[in-house]
């Protein structure tokens, strides 16, 4: 199986792991900046996947503290880093061209989702999808930028007088502080039994309003087409560890999680053994014509979510419709465990 090593969120939503199963990352982001048209696809954001977290821990709305990100259209957008200095502060940066100059106000407009969102830029801090994916390229292969740029800092609320602004090889961020986690948007409390989420949009409780529990769970995985509506998660409600800094023995909230689409979907679930300690793992069938699978070499099939960029490698096994996930949900909403008579393939934190 391919090594994880990076995940993008395109929109400012949808998270999913780079592979270089099929081309070489550098290759995939140049085609995702291609494709940012600054309208339906506006922003992606790049990060590093912190070591003994499983990727499919990330999915659901949660990105590091640093990262390379990019908003725009493929013939007009920005590149902006963020990244843990030394205190342990977040810092955020625009890149410019070298040799641009940064007198008075910024007086560059550049619009994306149709028009909704915008900002000012200088003239130089204006690039190109082919020049951005040099940068991405060897930010991938390095964790930072290429010397030759400049870069601003942005800061909010906006800092009057003139921008500080330096050199790119003039920064060398600690590669270890950059794994710390910057959670997204958290739930208000609650005291409903679980939460449920689609993709990576704020999760909402599931005795809320609107449709009965059951139904919500039902309506959720039928919905799933692989493409706008790739994941659906059911989490339970309990408290969670700080999540920064990030160590070796980080673990995720419990929960119940489907990814793929109606008709081909494959099940996911943090679990807590009688040590107190978690595990990831696939759910899959016992059934004789699949079991064998697991332990005499076959290879794994690919599904593929998001509309292509996430991707999971999954045994036959594996795959369910949502008719039979469903059963598998209800009974995990109504006892908090999974049902008996199915393979738990625990996944490595290292794919």
């Amino acid at each position: 199986m391919s090594h994880i090593t990076h995940l993008v969120k395109a929109n400012a939503q949808d998270t999913a792991a780079l592979s270089d199963r099929d081309q070489p990352l550098g290759d995939e982001i140049r085609r995702l900046l291609r494709r940012l048209d600054g309208d339906d696809q506006s922003t992606i954001l790049l990060f590093r996947r912190p070591p003994g977290v499983h990727y499919l821990d990330l999915i659901w709305g949660t990105e590091t503290a640093a990262y390379l990100q990019s908003a725009g259209a493929r013939g007009r957008l920005t590149i902006d880093i963020r990244f843990v200095d030394d205190e342990g502060r977040a810092r955020q940066y625009l890149l410019g061209h070298r040799g641009g100059r940064y007198r008075g106000d910024p007086d560059t407009e550049l619009s994306f989702f149709g028009g909704r969102g915008g900002t000012s830029v200088y003239a130089h801090e204006v690039f190109e999808a082919e020049e951005a994916a040099v940068v991405y390229s060897h930010y991938i292969a390095t964790g930072w930028i290429p010397d030759g740029f400049l870069l601003r800092e942005v800061r909010w609320p906006r800092v009057e007088g003139a921008p500080e602004v330096v050199e790119s090889r003039a920064i060398r961020p600690d590669p270890q502080r950059q794994f710390e986690l910057a959670r997204g948007r958290e739930p208000e409390p609650s005291a409903t039994a679980y939460w449920v989420q689609t993709n990576a949009e704020p999760e909402e409780p599931i005795d809320g309003p609107g449709l009965e529990p059951e139904d919500k769970v039902g309506f959720g995985l039928e919905k799933l087409d692989g493409d706008w509506r790739w994941g659906f998660r059911l989490r339970r409600n309990e408290p969670e560890a700080p999540l920064r800094p990030i160590d070796p023995d980080f673990h995720g909230p419990r929960y119940l999680a489907a990814l793929g689409s109606a008709s081909a979907l494959t099940l996911f679930a943090r679990l807590v053994d009688a040590d107190g300690a978690t595990h990831l793992v696939a759910i899959g069938r016992t059934d004789p014509r699949f079991f064998g699978d697991y332990f005499e070499g076959a290879p794994p099939l690919s599904l593929t979510f998001s509309g292509g960029p996430g991707r999971i490698e999954v045994f036959p096994g594996e795959l369910f419709t949502s008719a039979e996930a469903f059963e598998i949900f209800r009974h995990y909403a109504r006892t908090t465990r999974l049902p008996d008579g199915f393979h738990l393939r625990r996944l490595p934190t290292g794919d």
